[in-house]
């Protein structure tokens, strides 16, 4: 009697706390939720722009913005003075040093993504209506213009298109920051969380999808690890070259 009567009290206990955590859960990823679609709204006139030949360290600003205002300008007849606010490139510049082995690796390294302010979202949206005139132009492959979305939103994106090449679904979009998507069956749907994701998965999806996700998700950590593993020495500043140079333990002859 003494025992059912603890084993009870025990149970009691642990469903209350399993509430708890649930419920602190649930208002976690609410605020979460919330947080992204506030960092999205920020984000309503900005356009990423890939695949733009990058200058590296030798690229000045005005450089920049020259290319970009001649690219959106040859899909936008529409590009008024006054609709880019600001530019600049995403990272640090790849160094350009004049010999060769340096010169292949700047080249063989992707052009660094480039973040446009405009004006205000009506020209985003007239400028991204243009961007299917790129696909005519062969000298425009790679060149690649999109909305810019948060990394959670972002991430959703990338796995929705993935799902797209293995037929899953039939089509997918953004349209200011709502990720979009077309199902087999002709049906529309706005997944802007994970929860919403995982849930059309659940119900939308074949068997086996999750697993897809998992292995694609690995796969990717598997590339970053590879690409930080390979990354070549890091070039030494002019201050760390004299203070290496000044530090005791290197040691100074002289001749006797």
């Amino acid at each position: 009697m003494l025992h059912s009567e603890i084993d009870y009290t025990i149970k009691a206990t642990i469903d209350q706390y399993k509430q708890e955590i649930n419920k602190h859960t649930n208002e976690n990823q609410k605020l979460r939720d919330d947080l992204d679609s506030l960092q999205q709204y920020g984000r309503r006139d900005l356009m990423i722009i890939n695949g733009i030949p990058d200058g590296g360290n030798m690229e000045t600003s005005e450089k920049t913005i020259e290319l970009v205002t001649t690219l959106i300008k040859s899909i936008d007849k529409a590009l008024q003075p006054g609709d880019i606010i600001r530019l600049y490139r995403i990272g640090p510049a790849p160094l350009t040093i004049n010999s060769r082995e340096n010169e292949n690796n700047v080249h063989s390294t992707p052009p660094r993504q480039i973040i446009v302010r405009l004006k205000d979202p009506q020209v985003k949206k007239r400028i991204l209506r243009c961007k299917k005139l790129l696909k005519n132009r062969r000298d425009m492959k790679y060149v690649k213009l999109n909305e810019d979305l948060t990394k959670t939103r972002n991430n959703i994106a990338y796995k929705i298109r993935k799902l797209k090449i293995e037929h899953s679904v039939k089509d997918t979009w953004t349209n200011d920051g709502k990720i979009m998507m077309k199902d087999n069956q002709e049906q529309i749907h706005v997944v802007n969380t994970q929860d919403s994701f995982d849930q059309f998965c659940t119900n939308f999806c074949i068997p086996g999808v999750f697993g897809f996700l998992h292995r694609l998700e690995m796969n990717s950590k598997d590339r970053r690890h590879n690409k930080e593993s390979t990354k070549g020495p890091k070039y030494r500043t002019y201050a760390q070259s004299v203070s290496s140079a000044a530090s005791p333990d290197q040691s100074v002859t002289s001749d006797d």
